[in-house]
């Protein structure tokens, strides 16, 4: 059977893909977080001002493309190494979190706050990744 290579997808199209599983990734992570950790929305709106809807919105935004990257550039140029990297990162926090005991519905909360921290480092790992490999494939 000959293998059939597909057609990498346009750069419009593969962006959407990738902000399409970031928002995925995001509303899972307020999901679970509200019907796991039992988030207060009554303390949220409490506590909402402008200071925090800002915050709120680079760290999503910042938390979208951690994840649209690696599918992005998997879908519009078949990168590999980036998805391997956004891999590795998922799989690392999980592994630290459960060695160290906070692998609980509460407190790994908190730990994807120092994950979120990292972000533009995971970005500097995936072009760092994805550029190598683009320059030995191409």
């Amino acid at each position: 059977m000959a293998s059939v290579r597909r057609q990498p997808r346009s750069l419009g199209v593969a962006s959407l893909a990738g902000i399409g599983v970031g928002l995925a990734a995001l509303g899972g992570y307020v999901a679970s977080g509200l019907l796991l950790a039992n988030w207060s929305v009554d303390d949220f709106l409490a506590h909402l001002g402008p200071e925090v809807v800002g915050a709120l919105l680079l760290a999503g935004a910042a938390t979208v493309a951690c994840f649209a990257v690696p599918v992005a550039a998997y879908l519009h140029l078949r990168l590999v190494s980036p998805l391997v990297v956004l891999g590795t990162v998922v799989v690392g926090w999980l592994a630290l979190a459960a060695a160290t005991g906070l692998l609980t519905s509460r407190a790994v909360f908190g730990l994807a706050v120092y994950a979120a921290y990292l972000i533009p480092g995971y970005l500097l790992l995936y072009a760092l990744a994805g550029g190598v490999e683009y320059a030995v494939h191409r």
